[in-house]
């Protein structure tokens, strides 16, 4: 202890060499004797006469060691000590939770959660909660307040299921430390933040309506605390956060409690209490998000809305009248020295939520604020009424809001001149919103709209990031879409003064402000893509420029490694819409275009890495067979990407590369195959790499067995097992669509590797080598027929693959296509007019006769 104790002091200093120094040492002790270490830290945090900050510290390096996010439960480093360690360094940070120092408590309750979190999801510390409740019934605050907050931090981690058995005496123990009759006002305050965090807990306390009256009551209890002091402005939050919390998962129970919320929150949003006002108001946004989804299904129902189990109870609406009036005061309060969030954003958030689930009601209560304030001289009420407009414009009908928006864009030009910045800010932001939800009601006036938000380009970075963000969304609207040709477009004419106005926006100072940068060369990327055939010349004039810009990025200092990175991503990404657009056209500049990228595949920056992937994937599909000549050099950066397990998407875009050489090599992929197979089986092994990486790992496979053809032979006894490992994967019937749609992605890409491999394998007449594999290959396509989840995707490849079998084997087949759920499969498919069904079914046909 006497060596640890001056060591954590030395972390504490504001001299950076000796922070470092001490730091290093520590965990070179830690290093060294793990379970010493840890005893040692416990120790620390029990002794009394240390000074609070050291054993506060002692406290937040032990909680960090014990556990590691990374690792699985019986992989954690508190799994690793002995039993014996593990009972001395739990009872001294139980016993901590008494400590006289408040901060040393807390410091104890993360030591103790953490240990919670790991212990009793094994059932091996089964006498800490009623430990840890026992203390809430103490006469020591100092024990309670560490209690609480220890609940509160097990309860925010843990699995529910674990502490379910225990929720009543949890809720029991924490209600009781939130009462008025609690006179220690820190003590409720942990209570409170338990309760938050408990909260997930207690669905059948919820489902019990005196329970319920009890929670909700206390509650109200503590959201009405008369202020005086910090800690009861943290209580009053801490209060709503509950009530927002019971909104997300407690909304069809509000109905008996609504009118008392509502005289709550409303007194809030009108308090000199900004920070609770906010909260009230986010109690309402919480209550429009859910209502906006219940709606969604409503719609989606139809005339089936009478047989859901939840409905919208349109609290919203009811509060509407009351609400809104408040919110647009609150709306008038802008910051003008400021743009961080306060109550008036807080207010705009909520009005547009409102307006997307009260849609045309909100209109007779915001227009005539409107036009009460948009013409006055003051610019704060001029500002609010502009921006009030551009919120309300996603909700109500096409009907009620484009005649608004008619005789309001003429002011709303005018508004971008204005001489105050904070209402051209307002006027730029409700144009955007214009163009994201009407642009229609632009086209007539294009011309006037893109002159005025090319002038905004040079005005303040806010100003300027609007205005990009209004060409975006007019571009998406009205350029060409990805993969349609067409010789001209609405944009066309302006395309070239759009784009030089846009790259030198680009070299402005100020660009970090706003995120302008971004802003900048997102809108240029959409212009490239969004461009007619017409404006192909004009991208050819760009590149030489482009590259310039690049190389200099390379000459960059070191300290400016984070704007490099940063600007050479959305350079290349720029190069990478060029290459989708010109095609072929790009050859002449390929070559050095590619000589950049492997510059920029030198630099450690996963974010780089992505782009630089991105835009030579573009250029493997522009040159084709041509590509062949750049191919050695970028051999490597593509094993890296691969084998780039940390950064995932990386290793999903090399995946990606993979395929687009093997079509562009084609059998000039073989003397790459065995190294590229070598790493995806690899990475298909390693439980590091992220699952949604391997659905496309199992499809390249196929696309190098079209490419290598016979070669293939040699992989079949690794990579066939590892694919009907794959096959065999099942969900419960009753996962959400994330796993069904996963699934269904899944068993997409492993239809498409069996359909590569055996038409690779049939064009070398090497198809008899798969003979072995047909049983499991026709048990994967009857798992396919029987999931009635199956997207149409999944159904045209299983049946496309169906017909390839029995092409490729024809009466080998034969018992295998007999099976009732693969006649059904094909019978589903001819019912929806699949092209793949009717070959299915020619093929089929010819083994088992054409009468069924």
């Amino acid at each position: 202890m006497e060596i640890v104790v001056p060591l954590i002091q030395s972390t504490l200093s504001s001299n950076t060499n000796t922070r470092n120094a001490a730091e290093a040492r520590l965990q070179e002790l830690c290093n060294q004797n793990f379970a010493s270490y840890a005893g040692v830290l416990a120790q620390i945090l029990v002794v009394e006469e240390i000074e609070a900050q050291v054993r506060q510290s002692a406290g937040l390096i032990l909680k960090n060691i014990l556990s590691d996010k990374d690792a699985e439960l019986e992989a954690q480093p508190w799994n690793k000590l002995d039993p014996n360690v593990r009972l001395q360094i739990k009872g001294l940070a139980t016993q901590a939770l008494g400590s006289h120092s408040i901060q040393a408590g807390k410091s104890a309750a993360q030591v103790v959660s953490k240990i919670g979190l790991i212990e009793l999801s094994t059932n091996q510390w089964p006498e800490l909660i009623p430990l840890l409740l026992q203390n809430v019934t103490s006469t020591s605050s100092e024990l309670k307040i560490a209690s609480l907050e220890t609940i509160g931090y097990i309860c925010d981690e843990i699995d529910p299921s674990v502490v379910s058995a225990q929720s009543n005496q949890i809720l029991t123990a924490v209600i009781q430390g939130m009462r008025a009759t609690e006179t220690d006002l820190a003590v409720r305050l942990s209570a409170t933040k338990a309760l938050n965090n408990a909260l997930v807990f207690v669905k059948k306390n919820f489902e019990n309506q005196q329970e319920r009256n009890f929670i909700m009551m206390t509650i109200f209890e503590t959201c009405v605390v008369q202020a005086g002091s910090e800690v009861v402005s943290l209580l009053k939050l801490a209060a709503y956060e509950c009530l927002i919390k019971v909104a997300e998962f407690y909304y069809d129970y509000l109905k008996d409690y609504m009118a008392v919320i509502a005289q709550l929150t409303f007194n809030a949003i009108q308090s000199e209490e900004e920070t609770i006002g906010r909260m009230a108001i986010e109690f309402w946004c919480t209550i429009g998000d859910e209502e906006m989804d219940l709606i969604a299904e409503e719609e989606y129902a139809g005339d089936q809305v009478d047989q859901l189990e939840r409905r919208c109870l349109k609290f919203m609406a009811t509060a509407l009248p009351s609400l809104l009036p408040m919110l647009l005061e609150k709306m008038k309060l802008i910051d003008e020295d400021s743009d961080d969030d306060n109550i008036a954003t807080s207010a705009g958030t909520c009005l547009s939520i409102i307006s997307n689930t009260a849609k045309d009601l909100v209109i007779p209560i915001v227009v005539p604020f409107i036009q009460t304030n948009v013409q006055s001289t003051d610019w704060r009420l001029k500002a609010s009424a502009i921006s009030a407009f551009g919120f309300i414009l996603e909700g109500p009908s096409s009907e009620t809001i484009t005649p608004l928006i008619q005789q309001a864009l003429g002011f709303l030009l005018q508004s971008m001149k204005d001489n105050h910045e904070k209402t051209k800010k307002s006027a730029s932001w409700t144009l955007g919103r214009v163009c994201e939800f009407h642009a229609p009601i632009i086209q007539l006036h294009m011309p006037t709209v893109l002159t005025v938000l090319v002038q905004a380009l040079s005005d303040e970075p806010p100003i300027a990031s609007n205005a990009c963000w209004a060409i975006y969304y007019l571009v998406q609207e009205f350029g060409s879409q990805d993969g349609v040709s067409e010789q001209t477009n609405i944009f066309s004419q302006f395309f070239a003064p759009l784009l030089q106005e846009l790259l030198k926006c680009t070299q402005r100072e100020d660009l970090d402000e706003a995120n302008l940068r971004i802003a900048s060369y997102e809108v240029i990327n959409a212009i490239i893509r969004g461009g007619a055939d017409d404006t192909l010349e004009y991208n050819i004039q760009l590149i030489q420029g482009l590259m310039g810009r690049l190389a200099q990025t390379f000459q960059m200092t070191a300290q400016d490694k984070e704007e490099q990175y940063e600007l050479q991503g959305l350079l290349i990404g720029v190069f990478t819409s060029i290459i989708h657009r010109l095609g072929a056209r790009i050859e002449p500049f390929s070559q050095g275009i590619l000589q950049l990228l492997l510059q920029v595949f030198s630099q450690r920056s996963a974010s780089v890495h992505e782009e630089g992937l991105m835009a030579l994937s573009a250029m493997i599909l522009a040159l084709g067979p041509k590509f062949a000549q750049y191919t050695e050099p970028f051999m490597g950066v593509v094993k890296l990407g691969l084998q780039n397990h940390q950064e995932s998407e990386v290793c999903n875009i090399a995946v990606g590369v993979v395929g687009d050489l093997t079509r562009s090599l084609d059998r000039g992929f073989e003397k790459y195959s065995n190294d590229i197979v070598t790493i995806l089986l690899q990475d298909i092994s390693d439980p590091r790499l992220d699952n949604y990486v391997k659905p496309p790992i199992f499809a390249v496979l196929g696309d190098i067995a079209l490419a290598v053809r016979g070669k293939f032979v040699s992989y079949l006894g690794h990579v066939m097992p590892l694919l009907f490992e794959a096959c065999a994967l099942q969900v419960d019937g009753d996962e959400d669509d994330r796993v069904s749609d996963y699934l269904n992605q899944l068993r997409q890409s492993l239809l498409d590797a069996f359909v590569g491999i055996l038409q690779g394998l049939n064009d070398d007449k090497r198809i008899d080598t798969c003979a072995p594999y047909l049983e499991k290959i026709f048990q994967f396509i009857r798992t396919v027929a029987l999931d009635d989840s199956k997207d149409e995707d999944v159904l045209k490849t299983a049946l496309s693959l169906l017909g390839d079998l029995c092409r490729f084997f024809q009466h080998s087949c034969t018992p295998f296509v007999k099976d009732q759920s693969i006649i059904s499969m094909v019978k589903e498919g001819i019912d929806n007019e699949l092209q793949e069904a009717y070959y299915a079914k020619q093929q089929v046909s010819k083994l088992i006769g054409g009468g069924w």
